[in-house]
């Protein structure tokens, strides 16, 4: 359950921890943690607070192991009521989401970042897929990971008929929008480590490309990389099976969470890239973008497109009217998502998960 301090409860935690302190300010929240920014001894921190310390000792890892990723650091960890609290040194900077479109002015230092992040040498970590704070991972192959998720049979089978060897490098999981901050004309922070596993680099890549019809600050990011570094694209095969892997993950914890608004679109993107498997190959290189608002059984001019549009409505109509009938019994239809979905954080200035 996410905790629920208030500015004067954290105020004297800190006071506690630390004596005086200057500028304590609410930040905006995550899915699973508050923050709060203040002033401690002359320098600027941001306070997370959660009901489990976990994802905040992951934070600690890679900032520690890997200083190349912009981690930010780590100061404490303590206790706080029946949660933990996570002190780290505030970065500088605006999120990609706040700028938006204008994201493409520093979409080569976006790319550059996630080499960096690939090159890192993650030979302490045993295994694959997510890692723990003790830099073990539960997957014996990349492959096994992207093989552990539910979803319709006939989009786990685009799943399966792939060979994705086992490539071995650091993913950050959730890479792109609030969870990477710019100052200055470059990257000063990359936040939010709670979801970094290790396989394949190429897997945060396909977050940027699953996001971008959500995401004007996506969009930009992607369109950037299809001018001017193609290069990084070319394996559609790849990417789209793992946007579709992104997808069947957003669909499912949207579906524990009762968010029927981000059920429906996940379902309606998946879809998409199903599609985009199974279409020709210029179909495979760029998929459709699919908006937010976007009604699968709307018809298109073009009659190949036509035909696409009715097999996916066929496919998504008896899957949404699955997920609201469960949805229905539990009693529950779930907030409409804010202007972020749900594995993108809102984060501002250090905020995380």
């Amino acid at each position: 359950m996410k905790t629920r301090f208030s500015i004067p409860e954290i105020g004297r935690f800190l006071r506690d921890a630390y004596g005086p302190f200057l500028h304590l300010s609410q930040l905006e929240e995550g899915d699973d943690s508050q923050a709060f920014s203040a002033s401690v001894d002359g320098r600027d921190v941001v306070v997370r607070a959660a009901s489990t310390r976990d994802g905040f000792d992951k934070d600690r890892l890679v900032a520690s192991r890997w200083p190349t990723t912009l981690a930010p650091i780590v100061l404490d960890i303590l206790p706080i009521g029946d949660g933990w609290a996570c002190i780290s040194e505030k970065a500088p900077g605006r999120t990609l989401q706040s700028l938006g479109t204008a994201t493409r002015e520093i979409a080569p230092a976006v790319c550059a970042m996630m080499d960096v992040i690939a090159a890192s040498d993650i030979s302490p970590v045993t295994g694959y897929g997510p890692f723990s704070a003790q830099g073990k991972a539960g997957f014996s192959s990349w492959r096994d990971f992207i093989l552990s998720i539910e979803g319709p049979p006939q989009w786990l089978a685009l799943l399966e008929a792939f060979d994705y060897g086992a490539p071995h490098g650091l993913v950050h999981g959730d890479f792109g929008s609030n969870n990477v901050l710019v100052a200055d004309g470059r990257i000063s922070a990359v936040l939010d480590w709670s979801e970094a596993m290790t396989g394949d680099p190429a897997y945060d890549l396909a977050n940027l490309f699953f996001w971008r019809p959500w995401l004007d600050c996506m969009e930009a990011q992607c369109s950037y990389i299809e001018v001017n570094e193609p290069y990084r694209s070319a394996d559609a095969a790849r990417l789209l099976r793992y946007q579709l892997r992104i997808g069947l993950q957003i669909r499912a914890e949207a579906q524990a969470d009762a968010d029927t608004r981000l059920v429906e679109w996940a379902t309606h993107r998946c879809a998409t890239i199903a599609a985009a498997l199974s279409g020709p190959q210029e179909q495979r290189l760029r998929p459709p973008r699919l908006t937010e608002g976007h009604d699968p059984s709307i018809v298109s001019r073009n009659p190949g497109e036509r035909s696409r549009s009715d097999a996916r409505h066929r496919i998504i109509a008896p899957l949404l009217r699955r997920d609201r009938a469960a949805l229905a019994r539990q009693g529950r239809s779930g907030p409409a998502p804010r202007g972020c979905p749900h594995r993108i954080r809102i984060g501002a200035a250090g905020l995380r998960r």
